[in-house]
């Protein structure tokens, strides 16, 4: 028997917001670093684009819980909740 169609988009949906959290995660370190020119057009472009999409989930965490000692742990509570979602749909639904 296979997985209601929409239930795999939906499940789908959610790997890409959380592959978008890993690429924006990854290319601030790289940023903050000093290895990734942040004024590169390609890289700024990326950026800016990531930050479009993810800083209105970013800021409704950020609102819950802000930086603890100038970390911010948004992304990782969005990567613990999105998995957390997508878990409980597979085995509620699918």
């Amino acid at each position: 028997m296979g997985v209601n169609p929409f239930v795999w988009l939906v499940v789908q949906l959610i790997d890409l917001v959380l592959l978008a959290v890993f690429v924006s995660f990854v290319l601030s370190l790289l940023m903050q670093f000093g290895i990734v020119n942040r004024y590169h057009p390609l890289v700024s472009r990326i950026n800016n684009v990531l930050d479009r999409v993810l800083d209105p989930i970013f800021s409704r965490v950020r609102g819950l819980i802000p930086a603890i000692a100038g970390i911010d742990f948004s992304p990782l509570i969005v990567i613990f909740g999105l998995q957390f979602l997508q878990r409980a749909i597979i085995f509620y639904i699918a």
